[in-house]
């Protein structure tokens, strides 16, 4: 990832120059771009799931997850070492970037201004330091993105902890 630290700051330099921004792909970009995964896996299991397992993780994970804190949900899920999991976790970061990747080249979201946006920073105020308006809409749209990968993954999940649940409510 060092090799997206320069690009990122010369474009920090041609913004406060004024001058048209040099690359599209910065470590900024990619960054903040990634989507609100964990906040859509939070959102899901708080409102879609039966199982009281993911409600719960659901519940502590969602302010996490707002400003890009994500292990509650991964390892509360668990997202990490779970098969079901594996397809979302992989491709939902892509779609993100990608995403924002074809805004940007039609012309609708401008290049990453070179801002070096902190961890744990808001998702929404991220984008709209980064890239104005057009950036809240883009990662809105990863929003929704990551909500339509993961519905029937989480559907999934949650027949296994509910399986899981009657097993030990049975015991």
């Amino acid at each position: 990832m060092l090799v997206f630290y320069q690009p990122m700051l010369d474009n920090l330099a041609a913004y406060s120059a004024g001058q048209p921004l040099p690359h599209l792909f910065t470590i900024g970009f990619i960054l903040n771009n990634r989507g609100a995964r964990s906040f859509a896996v939070a959102l899901l299991a708080i409102f879609s799931c039966k199982s009281e397992q993911l409600k719960a993780v659901g519940k502590i994970g969602l302010i996490p997850s707002m400003f890009g804190i994500s292990e509650p949900i991964k390892f509360g899920i668990p997202q990490v070492m779970n098969i079901r999991m594996l397809i979302p976790l992989m491709v939902t970061p892509a779609v993100s970037v990608l995403s924002a990747y074809l805004l940007t080249i039609v012309g609708f979201m401008p290049y990453h201004n070179g801002v070096n946006i902190p961890t744990g920073f808001p998702i929404i105020f991220g984008g709209f330091l980064t890239n104005g308006w057009q950036g809240i809409i883009a990662q809105l749209i990863q929003f929704v993105l990551c909500v339509l990968i993961y519905i029937p993954f989480m559907r999934w999940q949650d027949k296994a902890a509910l399986a899981e649940e009657g097993k030990i409510a049975q015991a």
